[in-house]
């Protein structure tokens, strides 16, 4: 069962190494600012574009996930010029991925109606349950994904207030402690203790982009490897 492996892989490569790197750092919750987003129009056109096309492009091609497209979607911004630069470009990268996950969400149900190739796990789900998927399907779909894009926009204005207050009052060395230790409890109890040796292995290669200042998208190299040599045999 490849969930026996990849659970405890991406739980160690990408949860649990942040999380030991925050308590080595002892990493704190900076205090929360209420302010209004702005961000020129032009740069706002940039980034909803180059992350809906970095989204739409990664939906087609296997073991390339919305994160990567992220990535090439920020190749479109500069880098820091200046302080305002800095946090223009800050916000653009937000209103990129924002448009790279959900193109890559509308993208992946098309690819998986015209090739019948799944590309995310929301579209394996959809494809387990046996539902035959037609062109009034996928645009009903496709309308489900905009209205529930919407109101996801209000919700995390929404929400986002009340989860910087409330964050604020935790101990965050004791919270990323806690979140740990069940995630670990988790890996155990689903992937036995063959995924807790793969959990621990691969905490210490997550860590290292930390460290050595590098992407930590790099380590989807884990499963991108695999694919095309299990795609080119």
């Amino acid at each position: 069962d490849s969930g026996i492996v990849l659970m405890p892989l991406f739980s160690g490569l990408f949860g649990a190494s942040m999380l030991i790197t925050s308590l080595l750092t002892h990493s704190e919750i900076p205090p929360q600012i209420e302010e209004e987003f702005e961000l020129p129009i032009n740069r706002t056109l940039r980034g909803i574009i180059s992350g809906s096309l970095a989204g739409a492009m990664v939906a087609w091609l296997p073991g390339v996930t919305s994160t990567i497209a992220s990535v090439l979607a920020r190749l479109t911004i500069r880098d820091r010029i200046n302080e305002m630069e800095l946090e223009y470009n800050n916000k653009e990268i937000i209103v990129s991925i924002s448009g790279a996950n959900t193109a890559n969400a509308i993208y992946s149900l098309i690819a998986l109606y015209i090739i019948n190739k799944t590309r995310s796990g929301a579209m394996v789900a959809l494809k387990s349950i046996g539902i035959n998927l037609n062109a009034s399907l996928v645009l009903l779909f496709i309308i489900i994904i905009v209205i529930v894009s919407i109101l996801s926009y209000f919700a995390t204005i929404y929400f986002g207030k009340i989860s910087g207050e409330l964050l604020q009052k935790f101990n965050y060395s004791k919270l990323c402690l806690g979140v740990l230790i069940g995630l670990t409890a988790i890996v155990i109890l689903f992937t036995g203790w063959f995924g807790f040796i793969i959990f621990l292995i691969a905490i210490p290669i997550g860590m290292i982009p930390s460290y050595a200042k590098i992407r930590r998208v790099h380590a989807m190299g884990v499963l991108l490897l695999p694919l095309i040599l299990y795609s080119i045999k």
